[in-house]
Order: structure tokens, then C-alpha cells, then sequence
């Protein structure tokens, strides 16, 4: 990360520890936290319609 006071403290806390933080605030302040897993097409998918296309490699 850019960032190194930032990513420090994010490695000595735990991803696991950030989640459940994420998930606190979000319980408090009402903002829309959604969990995927490590394989979810994220680059492919339209944040307008939701549209998931293929996205091939170029060569």
C-alpha cells in the first residue's frame, strides 16, 4: 500500500478484526457493506445494471 501507516496498522490488526470493525460501523451508520468472496468478478460486473461480461485477455 501507498499508504504505510495505514497498511501497518491494517496488518497488525487482522483482515478478519477489519471486517468485524466494517461490520460495526455499518450496523451504526446505515451504509451498504456487501462481503464477497476472494473470486468475485468485481471488474467485469456493470455498477449501473449489474451486468457480469467476459473479459478476455490481450495478447
Amino acid at each position: 500500500m501507498a499508504n504505510h501507516k495505514l497498511s501497518d496498522a491494517l496488518s497488525s490488526l487482522g483482515l478478519y478484526r477489519f471486517r468485524e470493525l466494517l461490520s460495526y460501523k455499518q450496523e451504526c451508520f446505515g451504509f451498504l457493506l456487501t462481503i464477497v468472496d476472494r473470486w468475485f468478478p468485481s471488474s467485469k460486473t456493470c455498477s449501473v445494471c449489474g451486468n457480469i461480461q467476459d473479459m478476455p485477455f490481450k495478447k
